[in-house]
C-alpha cells in the first residue's frame, strides 16, 4: 500500500504546498509547487521543461509587466514549476486536486506532459478534495492543516479514460482556436470536477455591451472606490473574488496598469509611478471609466482588444462575447 513518502506530490500554488506539507508532514524535496498562474496569458505546448520555460517566462513577465525574478520575496526564487526536474524519477505521482480552474488546467497538464513524452501513464495518481461548505470556491488554499486532514479523502490511480480527457483539455486550452475552446466549455465528457470549473473561463471574455471582460470590471470598480490608492483597489478586487477562478494580486494589479496603459489611445485611469511598487503606487479615475461601466462608451470600439485567454490570441476580428455564448454551446 503506498503512503505519502513515496509520492512526489504536485500542488498548485506556494501558500497550499506549504500548508499540505504541513499538514501531512510531507518532505520539501518530494513537492512539485506549480507557481504558474496557468490560467493567464499566451501557453506553450512544448513537453520539455527547460524550452517551456524559456517561452513561458517571457510571456508571463509581458502579462504581468514584471521581472519574475523580482515578483515575490522568498527565501526560494519564484519558479514556474519549483522542483519540476523531480518528475523523471520512477516514482509514483500524487496531483493535488480540487476543481478551482488553475488547479484542473494544471492537472491537464501534467496529463498532457506524462502522455506526449510516453512517461508511465500508471505512476499519475490524484487526491480530489469534493465541494463543500468549506471549499465553495474549490481553493484547497482556503483551508488550514486541522481541515486539510479532516477532509482529505482517499488517492486513486488517475484512470487512462480521465488522463486522455485531460490532455485533451490541455492541448484544446493551449491551442490558438477560439471555437475549439468555446466548445470545451460545454464539453459533457468532462469529470464533474473540471465542469465544475472551467466555465469560468467564460468571464475572461468581454462583453458586447462595455467591451471589458468581468476581471477588469471588478478591478476598475474597486478602483473607483478605491482610489487613489492602487494596492486597495487590488485587494478588495481579491478580495471579493470568489470564483473559482481566483487571480492574484500581481494579475489583478497588471490588469489595473493596462487599463491606464499610455498605449491606449482612451485610457480609462492615469497612473502615477506605474513601474513602481503596487503600495506606491497612485490612480485617479478617468470620465470615461464611468461611461464605459455603464455601457455608454465601449472598451474595444474606443481601444482595440489585444488579450489572451490560453492560447488564443483575442483581438477585434478574433472574439466571442459572454453575450454569444449561449448560441455557441459555450454557456452552461
Amino acid at each position: 500500500m503506498l503512503t505519502d513518502s513515496d509520492f512526489t506530490h504536485v500542488i498548485c500554488g506556494y501558500s497550499t504546498a506549504n500548508s499540505i506539507k504541513n499538514a501531512f508532514n510531507l518532505v520539501p524535496a518530494s513537492i512539485v509547487k506549480c507557481g504558474d498562474m496557468i490560467s493567464v496569458g499566451q501557453q506553450n505546448l512544448e513537453c520539455h521543461y527547460s524550452r517551456w520555460e524559456k517561452a513561458r517566462v517571457p510571456a508571463l513577465e509581458a502579462t504581468l509587466d514584471a521581472d519574475l525574478e523580482y515578483l515575490v520575496e522568498r527565501e526560494e526564487s519564484f519558479r514556474l514549476f519549483h522542483n519540476f526536474k523531480s518528475l523523471d524519477a520512477d516514482g509514483p505521482i500524487l496531483i493535488w486536486v480540487d476543481y478551482s480552474v488553475s488547479c484542473q488546467l494544471m492537472t491537464a497538464y501534467f496529463c498532457y506532459v506524462f502522455k506526449q513524452n510516453g512517461w508511465d501513464l500508471d505512476r499519475l495518481h490524484s487526491v480530489a478534495y469534493p465541494r463543500t461548505d468549506i471549499l465553495w470556491m474549490g481553493l484547497l488554499e482556503v483551508l488550514d492543516e486541522t481541515k486539510l486532514r479532516q477532509l482529505r479523502p482517499d488517492f486513486q490511480k488517475l484512470k487512462l479514460k480521465e488522463i486522455q480527457l485531460y490532455s485533451r483539455i490541455w492541448e484544446t486550452f493551449a491551442g490558438a482556436e477560439l471555437l475549439a475552446l468555446i466548445s470545451l466549455l460545454a464539453d459533457d465528457e468532462m469529470s464533474q470536477f473540471t465542469m465544475d470549473a472551467l466555465p469560468y473561463l467564460r468571464r475572461r471574455l468581454p462583453s458586447r455591451i462595455n467591451g471589458l471582460n468581468e476581471i477588469d470590471v471588478d478591478v476598475l470598480k474597486h478602483a473607483i472606490a478605491h482610489a487613489p490608492s492602487a494596492i486597495r483597489a487590488v485587494a478588495h478586487a481579491l478580495g471579493h473574488d470568489q470564483t473559482p477562478d481566483m487571480v492574484g494580486d500581481l494579475y489583478l494589479f497588471a490588469r489595473l496598469k493596462h487599463l491606464g496603459s499610455p498605449d491606449l489611445k482612451h485610457p480609462l485611469i492615469e497612473i502615477d509611478n506605474p513601474t513602481g511598487n503596487m503600495r506606491d503606487c497612485k490612480i485617479r479615475i478617468l470620465p470615461i471609466a464611468h461611461k464605459i461601466l455603464a455601457g455608454r462608451a465601449n472598451m474595444i470600439a474606443l481601444n482595440g482588444l489585444d488579450d489572451w485567454l490560453g492560447g488564443v490570441h483575442l483581438t477585434p476580428d478574433n472574439v466571442v462575447y459572454r453575450e454569444d455564448l449561449a448560441t455557441m454551446g459555450g454557456s452552461k
